[in-house]
């Protein structure tokens, strides 16, 4: 196929209309010089044999001009490309190394890798200059700079320090530990001027003659033993069911529904003179009539549920009391939670469980309450031991 060649077609550059060139004139003649002045497309000949130029076409042509498919790994150019591609050298005065082929590729990734640690190595210059600019104290961006002005602030009179010893009596170091916890506390929605005189306030509740106001509200629930037991059997005792009319037995359906809280009302509704006319269905109602209801609901109430409804009702009064007294316990302790941060989390928790606990029992006396003639069982919830881990 080689041998075949006889001229080349070239267009493009320096060559602007498809020019051919004769190469051989006999097919045993397999050598061609061609030479020109500079300029003049010897270099754009090279290159369009290799093919790779996209603004270059080169045909290879036999003795009837008709084009030859040869493949491109058949034909080798050496050029100045193939030169600055392929060889190499490395001359650093008396010492030259040439290098060939694959080698000047490999140095060209030396060279570039030599680069990219150069630019790393300026970057790490850059970083170090700024952390050592960041560790320097006298740098008003340094942190370290502004962590000690912060601690000559918190020094200063009327600031952290002095009212930190007011509180605890102790002059505290401002530590890392201490900067953490002041850092770490929540943004309060009061001004500066609120919060100061907010702790005013508590300064002259934790003053002289103030510790009893203190200690009276924090004082632990004080619960007899027997106290949730009673409690548990009271919901579990069963009241008899008085004998009972068409008419008792729907009062006593409107009892179980609405409970006895509504049936005291409509009692004492009833009880009145000069209530002529039924506050429910809105018909007149006569003084027989008013009589006749009550003495119903005389019967359904009858002395032992009426006691039972009482020492229900002195047992759901003490729970309310317990939980009032630990919402006011909650409520001041959030008000010393940044002198005593560990104390409180721990105590503040035991509390919600606590409180929780008293729900339960609170939910099931109203019940029971509602509904005098239901037993309703109760297990132990273990409140008498969660009370007793409040110190």
């Amino acid at each position: 196929m080689v041998e075949s060649i006889m001229s080349l077609k070239i267009s493009g550059r320096c060559f602007p209309s498809s020019t051919k060139l004769k190469c051989f004139t006999k097919n045993e003649s397999r050598i061609s010089i061609i030479y020109g002045k500079n300029g003049s497309g010897k270099s754009t000949i090279s290159k369009s044999l290799c093919n790779v130029e996209s603004d270059l076409s080169c045909s290879l042509l036999d003795q009837n001009d008709k084009p030859l498919s040869i493949p491109q790994n058949h034909i080798f150019v050496f050029n100045e490309d193939y030169i600055n591609d392929k060889i190499a050298v490395e001359n650093d005065g008396l010492s030259a190394v040439i290098l060939f082929g694959e080698q000047v590729e490999i140095d060209k990734q030396i060279e570039e890798a030599n680069e990219k640690l150069e630019d790393y190595q300026r970057f790490i210059d850059d970083q170090e200059s700024i952390k050592n600019g960041l560790e320097n104290d006298k740098n008003s961006n340094s942190y370290k700079y502004k962590i000690n002005n912060l601690k000559d602030k918190l020094k200063s009179s009327d600031n952290w320090v002095e009212r930190e010893f007011s509180i605890s009596g102790r002059r505290h170091n401002i530590s890392t530990n201490i900067l953490d916890r002041i850092f770490n506390k929540p943004v309060i929605s009061k001004s500066r001027e609120e919060a100061f005189n907010h702790f005013q306030e508590l300064k002259s509740i934790i003053g002289t003659g103030s510790q009893e106001k203190i200690s009276d509200t924090m004082k632990p629930l004080m619960v007899e033993n027997d106290f949730f037991q009673n409690i548990t059997q009271l919901l579990a005792e069963k009241i008899e069911k008085p004998v009972l009319n068409d008419r008792d037995k729907r009062i006593i359906e409107i009892y179980s529904q609405k409970g006895s809280r509504y049936i005291t009302e409509v009692k004492s509704v009833f009880e009145k003179e000069d209530q002529n006319i039924c506050p429910y269905c809105f018909r007149p109602i006569n003084s027989e009539e008013k009589s006749i209801i009550l003495s119903e609901i005389e019967k359904i109430l009858s002395e032992e549920a009426k006691n039972h409804q009482r020492e229900l009702a002195k047992y759901d009064k003490s729970i309310a009391e317990m939980m009032t007294k630990l919402d006011k316990i909650i409520n001041i302790a959030d008000d010393f939670i940044d002198i005593y941060a560990n104390e409180y989390e721990t105590v503040e928790s035991q509390y919600r469980i606590v409180n929780s606990l008293l729900s339960q029992y609170g939910q099931s006396v109203e019940d029971k309450i509602n509904s005098l003639y239901t037993p309703i069982s109760f297990s132990d919830n273990n409140i008498i031991q969660e009370i007793k881990k409040i110190k």
